[in-house]
């Protein structure tokens, strides 16, 4: 069991995501942990519980059902439980803690959901809705032509520039994907064209 000390709850979660971002994690990793340990101390309230009180069988019996009555998403709890785990690594290396208390917590099982995609139909519709007359509608035609093309995040569409589209090569460069990792990729002829036509109408502006 942790010992008590004199630093409350949100001092040591402060310095957790101090940590956080020494260690360059992405700002959305960094806010994802921050609310998600707002929601565990949420929980810790309503047990009448300070976060030095914590055991393994109190997170089992007490923290976890209550997480659970709040939300039927497993992948939600799941997400929590993560955060927790690596808040308390944090603690036992800061020695503000004995020994990681959340080391034998386990993610629940989650059933894997069935995907579902678009038919030819729905993209033909999809991509007659812009009206490409305007140069609001070209945009918004060729930003759906490029996740279609690509499967790039949208966050990751929304940070391109010109000198990302590298149309001799038939490549796009995401500078910044999942962990930061900057990655080419293909794209085909047809959309090659699609991207010069709109390079020329679009011009010199910095972003895509």
């Amino acid at each position: 069991m942790p010992q008590p000390n004199m630093t409350d709850w949100s001092s040591l979660v402060h310095l957790f995501l101090m940590d956080c971002k020494s260690r360059n994690l992405a700002k959305s990793t960094i806010r994802r942990y921050g609310n998600g340990l707002k929601k565990i101390e949420q929980h810790l309230k309503t047990q009448n519980l300070e976060w030095s009180d914590l055991t393994p069988d109190l997170l089992k019996h007490r923290i976890i059902p209550s997480m659970l009555d709040e939300t039927s998403a497993l992948r939600t709890v799941n997400c929590n439980l993560a955060i927790l785990k690596a808040f308390f690594a944090f603690l036992v290396a800061e020695k503000q803690a004995d020994f990681n208390i959340t080391d034998e917590l386990k993610p629940f099982k989650v059933q894997a959901s069935l995907m579902h995609t678009f038919t030819d139909a729905h993209l033909m519709w999809l991509f007659t809705e812009p009206d490409r007359l305007t140069f609001t509608g070209l945009r918004n035609y060729m930003m759906m032509l490029i996740l279609l093309e690509t499967g790039i995040r949208l966050n990751e569409l929304t940070q391109l520039q010109i000198t990302d589209v590298l149309l001799d090569e038939g490549m796009v460069r995401v500078r910044q994907g999942k962990g930061r990792k900057a990655r080419m990729v293909p794209i085909q002829r047809i959309v090659s064209n699609e991207l010069q036509l709109y390079l020329l109408e679009r011009g010199t502006l910095a972003d895509l």
